[in-house]
C-alpha cells in the first residue's frame, strides 16, 4: 500500500464501528500522511490488530490511533518494522488500553513511540533506534524497562527482564 496522497490505510469509526480489523503482513510506504490511521471519531475503533507490516516513509505517522470523542480501544500492534517516518513511528493520541508489542522502531524524525493523553496503554518489548526521541510515554502507560545500556546487558540493567523496552 504505497504513494497514495492521504493514509496508506484509514479505519474511522465516523459515529459508527471499525472493530475487529486485522492488518497483517504487507508493506506500507511513501503515503501522504498517516500509514495505518485508528480512529475512534465519534465512534469505535476498538480491538483491531496491525501486525507482521513493514511501515516507512510516510508523511506523517507510520501508526496513529485517535480516539476523536469516540474510543479507540484494546487495539494490537505487534511484531512490525516501522521506520523512517516524517513524524512518529507510533503515535497513541487520546487512545487507551492498547497494547505495543516487539516492534522495531528507527530512524522516524520526531518519536519512535508517543503516547500523549493516553490511559493504560501497554508497551513491552519493543527495540527503538535513532528517533528524535526513542520513548515518550503518558505516565499512565504501563511499560517494561527501557534499557539504553551498551555493550553486554547484564541483569542490573533491566536487559533481562521479560518485557524490557530497549532504546539506543
Amino acid at each position: 500500500i504505497s504513494g497514495n496522497g492521504q493514509g496508506g490505510v484509514d479505519l474511522s469509526g465516523w459515529s459508527g464501528q471499525c472493530n475487529g480489523n486485522t492488518i497483517a503482513d504487507c508493506t506500507i510506504s511513501g503515503n501522504g500522511t498517516d500509514g495505518v490511521n485508528l480512529r475512534g471519531v465519534s465512534g469505535q475503533c476498538n480491538g483491531n490488530t496491525i501486525a507482521d507490516c513493514t511501515i516507512s516513509g510516510n508523511g506523517i505517522d507510520g501508526v496513529s490511533l485517535y480516539n476523536g470523542n469516540g474510543q479507540c480501544k484494546g487495539n494490537t500492534i505487534q511484531d512490525n518494522r516501522i521506520s523512517q517516518n516524517t513524524d512518529r513511528g507510533i503515535n497513541l493520541f487520546t487512545a487507551d488500553g492498547n497494547r505495543v508489542e516487539a516492534n522495531n522502531i528507527w530512524g522516524n524524525v520526531a518519536y519512535g513511540i508517543y503516547s500523549n493523553s493516553a490511559q493504560g496503554n501497554f508497551v513491552l518489548k519493543n527495540t527503538c533506534v535513532g528517533n528524535g526521541t526513542n520513548y515518550e510515554l503518558d505516565s499512565d502507560d504501563t511499560f517494561g524497562p527501557i534499557v539504553e545500556a551498551v555493550g553486554e546487558l547484564g541483569s542490573a540493567d533491566g536487559a533481562w527482564h521479560p518485557w524490557a523496552n530497549f532504546s539506543r
